[in-house]
């Protein structure tokens, strides 16, 4: 980054006839813009990590929800299952 600013640095004193105030202007304004875009790419790349990894959370959480939901459906047959066997026995005990 310093090889770029005083590349520019040295074009603007040489080809555009800046005075010395009006360079080291430019000079403090673009290394601020790049302070700007340096902090957006790092900000950027937090985004795209964190939303990665919700992406991942989301795919996980999808395959729990369906195991359980699974499991639950066949707590239910087997309840039913044994609620049909407890009124069969009663109702043979009845007869």
């Amino acid at each position: 980054m310093k090889d770029t600013i005083q590349r520019i640095e040295n074009e603007c004193r040489q080809h555009m006839g800046l005075s010395l105030a009006s360079t080291e202007w430019l000079i403090e304004t673009v290394k601020q813009q790049l302070a700007v875009i340096e902090e957006n790419k790092r900000q950027e790349e937090i985004a795209v990590n964190q939303f990665k990894q919700v992406q991942q959370d989301i795919k996980r959480l999808s395959g729990e929800s369906s195991r359980y939901k699974k499991a639950l459906q066949q707590v239910i047959k087997n309840l039913q299952f044994v609620i049909t066997a407890a009124k069969n026995e009663l109702e043979s005990e009845n007869s």
